[in-house]
């Protein structure tokens, strides 16, 4: 993503230099480290105006700055005085804020320019609400409503993203402050996540964003007009997990020249550090990247795993109706060694309780047959977690409640997808049993098609398993399709692209 740092100063030219560029380009990348989103300076300026310098705090004079000097080829940040004043109508002094969502503008407050303020307020610009969105009423978004802390209606409420908790934004530092005290309309208790980059916990207590927080904005980045004309997207090809002392080979395209390969301490190169691939070897086991450099700044980066592992974990994404057992594999390098499977709420760090038991038959795979009691609320999302022989990784599951087993009997395949006219969409099932199919065919569902805001863009009942929806008037973008009959529900993400 290409960055251009506009530096507020007063009107004789006195504050800030131009210095601070290269500590926000690294605060970014290194905040951002892990998403394989990384940002590229494309220079700066500085905006002499006492004006802007000395207070900015109302719509008009954000509008104002916003149109000075804008690159539409750039995100632009504008960095204010180390004293100006941002105090609102509220008493509140603000250290930030982006013009929209998405958006490729936003301004931050001159003392906070080498925090993780400018990554929030980066993550708003490339799609991301606060995590207590719509739980708190905000501007600018007619459809927010409050999520719920069972996670039921994270997709359609709150920040519109399922593993993110639900967040009343009451904090106190880095500690919530609501206690047991402040419940949802389930009279359940929250539990937000201080060290989510989206939350109003200090910014101190910041240092991660959750998978589908990192899903979103690269869908923002590949689907939004206006990010599309800011970004260089940079595809490394390769694999995600190597075995150690092996050797393995890295593509890129559309790569501009004079760029040069790097990698971290886990890898080396075994090949010239330059051209359309390189070759690298694996050392020391455990998490490694490779990137790519221009001028000395990363302009993409590839996150891989040296291990015994060598393909993700696969098997169905959501786990849905009742089911005798199904596998979740892995391919590794060798046939032997320590599997260890754990399951995990992907919004708090609880883990299952008592009543949630697995087990898995030959290595590398797992069956999670006897999942009982009452640990898992309705539609938690959850992460599957293997370590083998000192390696880790991971896998989203959806999970429906505790009753059922780790696997799906039924998935909603669309086709095509993306689309541009009618879509077909199929409840498949994935079992043998034909009295299954049967009830489906007979079966009437709610079909609901929402955007990455909630708005609704389709709403409509649907007899049996296999039904067409017309996408012809939908705005280009990325959709959630949701089907339901009140006891099954079935999500899976549209792309439009007329």
């Amino acid at each position: 993503m290409h960055v251009f740092v506009h530096i507020v100063r007063s009107s004789s030219g006195s504050g800030l230099g131009s210095d601070i560029v290269n500590p926000i380009i690294s605060k970014l990348n290194s905040d951002y480290a892990n998403t394989e989103i990384q940002f590229l300076p494309d220079g700066y300026d500085f905006i002499n105006n006492d004006a802007f310098n000395n207070q900015l705090n109302t719509d008009a004079q954000y509008a104002s700055l916003y149109n000075t000097n804008l690159h539409t080829d750039a995100i632009n940040i504008y960095v204010l005085g180390i004293s100006t004043n941002t105090m609102d109508e509220y008493g509140r002094t603000a250290l930030g804020r982006a013009n929209s969502i998405p958006s490729i503008s936003y301004w931050i407050h001159g003392s906070v320019y080498n925090t993780s303020v400018v990554s929030h307020e980066m993550g708003h610009c490339l799609g991301l609400y606060h995590t207590f969105h719509g739980t708190v009423t905000e501007s600018g978004d007619p459809q927010q409503c409050k999520e719920l802390v069972d996670g039921s209606n994270g997709v359609t409420c709150g920040d519109y993203i399922f593993d993110t908790p639900a967040d009343p934004n009451i904090w106190n530092g880095c500690t919530y402050a609501g206690g047991n005290s402040v419940v949802d309309k389930n009279n359940q208790s929250y539990h937000p996540d201080p060290s989510d980059y989206m939350t109003y916990a200090d910014y101190t207590c910041w240092s991660r964003f959750t998978l589908l927080q990192i899903q979103r904005m690269k869908d923002f980045i590949a689907n939004t007009v206006i990010l599309q004309n800011v970004s260089n997207v940079l595809i490394i090809s390769g694999p995600s997990n190597v075995c150690s002392s092996s050797s393995f080979t890295f593509t890129v395209s559309n790569a501009p020249t004079g760029f040069n390969w790097t990698c971290s301490d886990g890898l080396s190169l075994s090949s010239p550090d330059s051209g359309t691939s390189a070759t690298f070897v694996g050392k020391t086991e455990g998490s490694a990247w490779v990137a790519i450099n221009l001028n000395n700044n990363e302009i993409a980066r590839k996150i891989i795993t040296v291990g015994d592992i060598l393909t993700d974990i696969s098997g169905p994404a959501t786990i849905a109706y009742n089911d005798l057992g199904k596998y979740y594999p892995v391919t590794t390098c060798q046939n032997s060694g320590t599997f260890s499977w754990t399951l995990q709420k992907a919004n708090s760090s609880e883990t299952p309780q008592s009543g949630c038991t697995f087990s898995y038959t030959k290595p590398a795979v797992i069956q999670a047959i006897s999942i009982l009691g009452g640990s898992m609320q309705d539609l938690y999302s959850y992460i599957l977690t293997l370590t083998y022989n000192g390696a880790t990784i991971k896998k989203i599951i959806g999970v429906t409640n505790c009753t059922l087993s780790l696997d799906v009997l039924m998935t909603l395949n669309i086709s095509p997808n993306p689309a541009s006219a009618d879509i077909s969409l199929e409840i498949a099932n994935n079992t043998d049993d034909q009295s299954t199919t049967n009830a489906l065919d007979a079966t009437t569902f709610n079909v609901s098609i929402v955007d990455m805001n909630g708005n609704s863009a389709y709403k409509g009942k649907k007899k049996g398993r296999k039904f067409n929806v017309s996408t012809s008037s939908m705005r280009n973008g990325i959709y959630n399709v949701i089907v339901s009959d009140g006891t099954i529900t079935l999500q899976n993400k549209l792309i439009v692209k007329h």
